[in-house]
């Protein structure tokens, strides 16, 4: 029986690993060390109190990285101008990347911010941004995911949604490897299991992924025959009038358990698990699978 799981997607941003189960040879724990930075954001004009907030936290996280690790941060920023039914909106996308050389795990502590007028320009400053990080000394398995929009090819590909908008995901990997699709509700700091889907009772961590192949994920018309009794399809859903949300895909080459999560209260949500047991299982488990890689995808829900 497929289900359709009608869940709340809000934004948060954090990092997303696994647990390597099958290392061909025992590893040591890499070296976690203690990192700090700050920023000073002058914010422009069509950014939010809470946006300004949250680049500059990014931003500070980048620094440190750098400052400890002398990684190559780089971090682009593009304004989006739309104008529909003679009105015109501005949003800035805020995408970061680098030579990969040092990694965030986890927050420590609380970042103090300051807001501040500054020669008529709002200023947010952040300081004490401190959290736990590793040195990267590999390079990342380079898949590509699309989210698509109440479609199923890659032309629906979007990341702008309409409250009830159906969500898809094509996926396509150079290697073997497992998959998993996790989300964070930062309204209630729930965690919810995706993939693998809610009735799956196999207890793996992620779906087996033959390389080379796509992929498309949430649809029964593209599920295997194996997976029809217990997937899951999904729609977007939002209580204001526009929402953002991430979606974080994990793969590795490697198999991983999941995360201790459980049944929702609501019968048609997935599984799920508080965002602090979510972050202590992602900080742990990343230092050891060397070879995860993820993506996160930043989406748009209007009501």
């Amino acid at each position: 029986m497929v289900m359709k799981q009608k869940i709340k997607i809000l934004l948060l941003t954090t990092l997303v690993f696994s647990t390597n189960l099958y290392a061909q040879r025992q590893r040591q724990n890499p070296a976690t060390v203690r990192v700090c930075g700050e920023y000073t954001y002058v914010v422009p004009e069509n950014i939010s109190r809470e946006q300004a907030r949250r680049i500059a936290v990014e931003r500070a996280r980048e620094q440190a990285l750098l400052d400890r690790f002398g990684r190559n941060v780089t971090v682009s920023t593009a304004t989006v101008v739309r104008n529909e039914n003679e009105q015109s909106s501005i949003r800035l996308l805020s995408l970061g990347g680098s030579e990969a050389k040092g990694e965030w795990l986890e927050d420590v502590g609380t970042p103090i911010v300051e807001e501040f007028m500054e020669r008529g320009e709002f200023v947010v400053r952040v300081s004490n941004v401190c959290g736990n990080a590793i040195e990267i000394t590999d390079v990342g398995i380079d898949f590509t995911a699309k989210v698509l929009r109440n479609g199923t090819s890659i032309s629906d590909e979007s990341l702008d949604f309409r409250d009830g908008n159906s969500i898809h995901l094509w996926f396509r990997s150079p290697r073997d490897g497992y998959l998993a699709v996790y989300l964070v509700d930062d309204d209630i700091e729930i965690v919810y299991r995706l993939l693998p889907y809610m009735n799956d009772r196999s207890g793996r961590g992620a779906k087996k992924i033959i390389g080379g192949k796509d992929y498309v994920l949430f649809s029964k018309e593209h599920a295997e025959s194996y997976e029809l009794p217990t997937m899951d399809e999904y729609v977007m859903t939002a209580q204001k009038p526009i929402e953002h949300n991430h979606l974080f895909i994990i793969f590795s080459p490697n198999e991983f358990t999941r995360a201790n999560d459980a049944p929702s209260n609501e019968a048609l949500l997935p599984h799920q698990l508080p965002y602090d047991e979510f972050r202590r299982w992602l900080a742990r488990n990343r230092a050891w699978n060397r070879g995860l890689t993820y993506q996160t995808k930043l989406l748009t829900i209007r009501k």
